[in-house]
């Protein structure tokens, strides 16, 4: 599925590269991708002031690294995962899709699916909570920022306390470190060069049009 292109030419980026919604973006699946700080939806009602542009880009960064432990990519079709083989084929709805396969050297059945393996039970919660009418990648971007509120890592998200925030939702993604599930997470050192990429990337983003970053 991809949906249409409508991106005023100012903000074309390069294509291929995945700027999700986190929180102040808006996300479109096609290649070319729009950001609008001016007129950002808030998806974190609970942290009232309005987040600088370094804070969206840190915020941003974080669900990128978050995305490459679990899936292995930052690229749109990421959204599309589901947790052993296959796709999600539209996005209407968590495909609640029981698979199963080794992890580890042991036999792990799973409903994990999307860019951030949301199982089926949590998906639920979360999309009760925040009224998620589809599994589309707004959506999945809205569940991994709660998921990240709930386990109070978004403050330090957004200050750029990577290690602590990783540590802090660590539970809640089997691919981090700092959980006991034993499911070959990726190490903090490599996740921080992930996230730091990831922000260099946003950074480079603005500079290239000139724009000021704070």
């Amino acid at each position: 599925m991809t949906l249409k292109k409508h991106l005023p030419n100012r903000y074309q980026i390069v294509s291929g590269v995945c700027l999700a919604a986190a929180g102040w973006l808006f996300f479109n699946t096609a290649p070319k991708l729009l950001v609008v700080l001016e007129r950002a939806e808030i998806l974190t009602p609970k942290l009232s002031s309005p987040p600088t542009r370094m804070e969206v880009i840190r915020e941003q960064a974080f669900l990128d690294t978050l995305a490459t432990a679990e899936v292995g990519t930052v690229d749109p079709e990421g959204y599309r995962r589901i947790v052993f083989r296959g796709k999600v084929k539209n996005f209407a709805r968590h495909p609640r899709k029981l698979e199963c396969g080794i992890i580890g050297g042991k036999r792990v059945c799973s409903t994990a699916a999307g860019r951030y393996q949301a199982l089926d039970i949590t998906w639920s919660r979360i999309a009760a909570k925040l009224k998620l009418r589809d599994f589309s990648p707004k959506s999945q971007d809205k569940f991994a920022i709660e998921l990240i509120r709930e386990k109070r890592a978004l403050r330090d998200v957004r200050a750029g306390r990577f290690d602590r925030a990783i540590c802090k939702v660590g539970g809640v993604w089997a691919s981090l470190p700092c959980n006991t599930y034993r499911q070959n997470p990726r190490s903090l050192s490599a996740l921080r060069k992930i996230y730091n990429q990831r922000v260099e990337f946003y950074l480079n983003f603005y500079r290239r049009r000139g724009q000021e970053v704070r």
